[in-house]
């Protein structure tokens, strides 16, 4: 019985040793987890709220606006996602429901409609009797060559090279397809009951004209043809018939042409810039405008638009354009903005019902300048840079309206907005001259270019280059897109908060949101954690990522019937991370050598603060050999102060700076950090003259002297005789000044017999300075 009660207790006590070490375990835990991090006291607030910030991320189905709003893009539709032997589509006519396609290197004509493409020229028979023209004589593959009689792809290169294009194509007064067709020699077809029928074709010996640039109906139906590469200007009747020329130009292409309501023609020229005003029934020229860019690649008349922004527009642009190209955001609407309502879009943030999502103001840190959102302002690129849209009015007066590190190539216009396709990144911007709005409203993810754009009530027809692709934009919304920001850096792992929204969110409509973070600035990195759930955004979200450096954040905009779209303005995120001691990065402390300032130091201090805390500064003292520190000043803001060296004894001291974040954080998570300064002499006695000697040779007097200073290198030792004001230098014996201790002789000839006072002036480096006079006298003998 007592050995079972033994064991028992042991028993018990194990268990109870056992208790006692996991509660232990467990509050240490708990102290490391929760103690040892000191999270900091405010937290920092990340804002996007431009389109400078925004356009760092990516987008899907997405506008990003000018003024730092995002909401769904226009649905998109890629008709046709490739073209055999095709590089580019140059141009696009929508006439009765059927989109015709002109194409590069093979002159192809494409119809589209129904869903099924046809092309309509050349027709086979034409196609193999051009290829068999075409052929040079030593087209002949020898036997052993690549392409060997009967390899399929000796046919392929013959069609591949048959060097034609089609520039430009329209539409005449009867609705007949109008096609120019560029190459070895130009012309321009009629295509009428399924054959094309030329109507044009220079004729004369002298004409070398080859390209058919643009095409351009007036009001009484007659045509007009931009050409190269002589620059020539033709004017046929509705017919097409009666060819003439209207203007030939010294340029070498007129890339650009549009016939105005007013009677004239107006022509864009390439090499120079130009934008000609033609008068066609006189045949009179005059230059409207002078481009700093090589080359106006688009005209453009808005007539039946509202009169703020009808006009004349010129897309002038240059080929040799910057090769790295600029995000949107860096051009900027300029200053201020118009009275008018902010564009929202057709049915952007609209509708009765929804949600509208404020962001609580706070004067919290933001990691860049966009934490309040200013009024944008232009800055204009240089010259030869960038491309421009300028709107030129009747008279000749011009103003830039947009600018873009990219190469314009097609100009359009919808529902009173500008339409501009570019390259090299296959973007479609929308231009509001009225509002001085810009937008990215389209972005193809495989193409180069945009090459052409065509407007068909509602939607947008666009072609590209590289891979050359048909893509249709419907009027109404993307159902779904995606916003994916870049990487919010808090510069140490933090704990992530909440994120708001600004938002309107009409009823039919949502936003979702998804985060992640990491501790790489790598948004590949495949340590970053997964994304977390998607959560519907109706009020300041919690961000369930991890610890960790970096966040990422994913919007997901939706709409139910295409005709309204969420529009968020601003989009803020908070991060809190531990509290990090300040740092002070430097400490001097230097004799002041103003007037009135004798035997005074400034010391001078810069410390930081890695959570942008406000810092305040303690100064302690002690002579160098003596352990404790005298506090000198407490609680000082200022990152310098005035110390008087007269108020302690002669030595040499050192200043410790400690700086602490104290009125940004509590008593328990408050931290220093300090900086002790090099060695500070601090002099205020004047050198001895430890030893003098006196020798007399007749009218000549010798001084010998040997001076001191306890801290300080001897500075300067002048003399006098007989109270003259003007004191003369000496040099020690060795002719240096540099050591505490130096030897002078100085020598004075030529006194006059009788009692003389030779005085001494002796002073160290620091400007402490001691007297000390000799009475000598001078006899006859």
């Amino acid at each position: 019985m007592k050995t079972k009660n033994r064991k028992t207790i042991i028993k018990n006590l194990n268990l109870l040793s056992f208790t006692l070490w996991f509660c232990v375990f467990s509050f240490s835990l708990l102290t490391y987890f929760s103690g040892s991090v000191c999270w900091a006291v405010s937290s920092k607030i990340t804002r996007h709220a431009s389109s400078s910030d925004l356009l760092k991320g990516e987008t899907e189905n997405i506008v990003i606006g000018s003024r730092g709003t995002i909401q769904l893009g226009r649905a998109a539709e890629t008709l046709l996602p490739e073209f055999e032997d095709v590089w580019s589509i140059n141009s696009i006519v929508v006439s009765g429901g059927t989109v015709y396609i002109g194409t590069s290197p093979n002159g192809g004509v494409y119809k589209y409609s129904l869903d099924k493409l046809t092309r309509i020229y050349p027709l086979e028979s034409e196609k193999d009797e051009n290829a068999e023209q075409n052929r040079e004589p030593n087209d002949v593959n020898e036997p052993g060559d690549a392409n060997e009689p009967g390899d399929a792809n000796a046919v392929e290169t013959e069609q591949y090279l048959s060097n034609e294009h089609i520039f430009a194509m329209a539409t005449d007064v009867a609705g007949r397809l109008l096609v120019g067709i560029s190459g070895d020699k130009c012309k321009l077809c009629r295509f009428e009951a399924g054959r094309m029928e030329v109507i044009f074709e220079p004729n004369s010996a002298e004409d070398r004209t080859k390209y058919i640039f643009v095409i351009d109906i007036d009001d009484g139906g007659n045509i007009y043809l931009g050409t190269g590469p002589e620059g020539k200007v033709y004017q046929l009747d509705p017919l097409g018939k009666e060819a003439q020329l209207v203007y030939d130009s010294p340029d070498k292409n007129i890339l650009s042409l549009v016939a105005g309501q007013d009677g004239f023609v107006y022509a864009g020229s390439d090499s120079r810039g130009l934008v000609y005003k033609i008068n066609p029934r006189t045949k009179t020229t005059t230059v409207l405008y002078d481009s700093d860019q090589p080359e106006i690649t688009a005209l453009l008349f808005t007539e039946d638009v509202p009169a703020s922004i009808r006009g004349l527009y010129a897309a002038a642009t240059s080929a040799k354009v910057v090769e790295a190209q600029t995000k949107f955001a860096s051009q900027l609407p300029s200053t201020g903005r118009p009275e008018t309502k902010t564009e929202k879009g057709k049915g952007a943030g609209k509708g009765e019902g929804g949600l509208k999502l404020k962001i609580a103001n706070t004067k919290s840190q933001t990691d860049d300048k966009s934490a309040k959102r200013p009024t944008p302002t232009r800055k204009p690129a240089m010259p030869g840079k960038a491309s421009y849209i300028y709107k030129i009015t009747k008279d000749g007066f011009v103003t830039d309206i947009f600018s873009e590190a990219a190469v314009f190539f097609c100009l359009a216009v919808q529902d009173g907005k500008l339409l501009v396709g570019t390259g090299n990144s296959a973007q479609l911007f929308t231009v509001e001259p009225a509002l001085e709005q810009e937008a990215i409203i389209y972005e193809d993810e495989q193409a180069s270019q945009i090459t052409a754009i065509a407007v068909a009530g509602e939607d947008v027809y666009l072609g590209t280059a590289n891979p050359a692709k048909l893509i249709k934009l419907s009027s109404g919304f993307a159902s779904e897109g995606t916003y994916t920001s870049d990487l919010i850096d808090a510069g140490q792992p933090a704990k992530w908060g909440k994120l708001q929204i600004e938002a309107d969110i009409p009823r039919g409509c949502g936003v979702r949101l998804t985060s992640r973070s990491g501790n790489v600035k790598d948004v590949n990195d495949p340590t970053f954690s997964d994304w977390t759930e998607l959560v519907e955004v109706t009020e300041p979200v919690q961000l369930r990522c991890p610890l960790g450096r970096f966040c990422q954040y994913k919007l997901v905009l939706q709409t139910e019937n295409g005709l309204q779209s969420p529009l968020i303005r601003e989009i803020a995120v908070a991060s809190t991370v531990p509290n990090l001691a300040p740092k002070v990065e430097s400490v001097s402390v230097s004799r002041i050598s103003a007037a009135g300032k004798a035997g005074k130091f400034k010391i001078s201090y810069k410390a930081k603060d890695d959570n942008g805390d406000k810092l305040i500064y303690k100064i302690d003292f002690r002579k160098i050999g003596r352990a404790n520190w005298i506090e000198l000043k407490d609680e000082l803001e200022a990152d310098s102060f005035e110390w008087d060296g007269k108020t302690v004894e002669d030595g040499r001291y050192e200043v410790r700076i400690t700086a602490s974040d104290e009125r940004s954080n509590t008593t328990t998570t408050k931290l220093t950090g300090s900086r002790i300064s090099e060695a500070v002499v601090v002099d205020n006695t004047a050198p001895v003259i430890k030893t003098a000697t006196i020798k007399k040779d007749r009218k000549t007097v010798t001084l010998k002297l040997q001076v001191s200073d306890e801290f300080s290198a001897i500075g300067k030792v002048h003399y006098t005789v007989d109270s003259n004001a003007e004191w003369i230098g000496a040099l020690p014996d060795d002719l240096v000044y540099d050591t505490t201790d130096e030897d002078f002789t100085i020598v004075i000839e030529d006194l006059e017999v009788g009692e003389h006072i030779i005085a001494v002036r002796v002073s160290d480096d620091v400007g402490n300075t001691t007297y000390k006079t000799f009475e000598v006298n001078v006899t006859a003998g």
